[in-house]
């Protein structure tokens, strides 16, 4: 599972990058192999969601301290544009306290995830909560990624 503190030193940026060249390697784990297993149930701690962002303002306004920022990952793929994440309580405090995010009221967040509309959202768990509502760019995601190789990690139902 994620922390705060592995978003805060870049440790999941190089988690990040590491996956997503596995998936996209020819050796890539796929359905059905103990590999493949392993990095479900690594990812399963992430509870990952994909969200619509009528789902994604209700968790943005049931939180206390929301800042907005490049999504976690995003430098580490050249050539991928920037889409901006929320984070929110304890990962938006510990993001803006290392410069790599920036407070913003609950109405600019949800604003930010309206604007940046072609991007599927996903929620994901970090430090055990829903803290990352990130616009993400599928062909460098670990969730899509996996997805493609038929190792299911989304819950799609939204909460």
């Amino acid at each position: 599972m994620a922390t705060v503190e592995d978003y805060k030193s870049g440790l999941v940026v190089k988690q990040v990058k590491a996956l997503v060249s596995l998936l996209t390697s020819t050796e890539a784990p796929s359905a059905g192999t103990s590999e493949g297993q392993k990095l479900q149930t690594l990812i399963a701690g992430l509870e990952p969601i994909k969200l619509n962002t009528d789902q994604a303002a209700e968790y943005i306004n049931k939180a206390e301290r929301c800042a907005v920022g490049p999504r976690a990952c995003y430098g580490a793929f050249d050539g991928t544009p920037e889409t901006k994440s929320v984070y929110l309580d304890e990962l938006a405090d510990g993001l803006v306290e290392v410069g790599k995010a920036g407070y913003v009221s609950k109405e600019q967040a949800i604003q930010t995830v309206k604007e940046q509309g072609g991007h599927p959202i996903v929620i994901s768990k970090v430090s055990g909560k829903h803290m990352e509502i990130c616009r993400t760019w599928p062909e460098t995601c670990v969730y899509w990624n996996m997805e493609k190789r038929k190792l299911p990690c989304l819950d799609r139902g939204g909460k």
